[in-house]
């Protein structure tokens, strides 16, 4: 539900962008990658069950609870002033911004949606950036 809320609208900007932009009104489409932020400083470490759906990405939900996908992320700051400066530019449409933020865009542009159906890969590659590799997970 999440996912196709966020699809919606981004469909629905582009829309508008296209039909409001001969009356001289601007839209611009923000999508976040990750933004290094200290929201993860106090979450309790989740703990998955073996029998729960979630036990096949039990690394991947540690590594969210921890705070680990945020590595390498811009910082609120650099994330605002990035932001403020496409407003500033007049930039039109959609703008990535946040941890590898590029990359992510032509990967969701380039690549078959049926690449992004399974939640684990879809999250793993758009949220971190980083294909499962069982060596550098850590697990509480």
């Amino acid at each position: 539900m999440y996912n196709a809320s966020k699809s919606a609208l981004i469909m629905a900007s582009d829309i508008w962008r296209r039909e409001l932009e001969p009356l001289g009104v601007r839209t611009l489409t923000l999508i976040t990658t990750s933004v290094k932020t200290p929201a993860f400083d106090n979450v309790e470490m989740p703990k998955v069950p073996e029998t729960s759906y979630y036990y096949v990405i039990r690394d991947y939900v540690y590594r969210l609870a921890d705070g680990r996908l945020q590595d390498g992320a811009p910082d609120p700051l650099t994330y605002g002033l990035k932001v403020v400066s496409e407003v500033d530019k007049g930039t039109v449409g959609e703008i990535w911004v946040g941890k590898d933020a590029g990359m992510n865009h032509w990967a969701w542009k380039l690549l078959p949606k049926s690449a992004f159906v399974s939640f684990r890969w879809y999250n793993m590659f758009l949220c971190s950036n980083h294909l499962p590799n069982h060596e550098d997970y850590r697990t509480p």
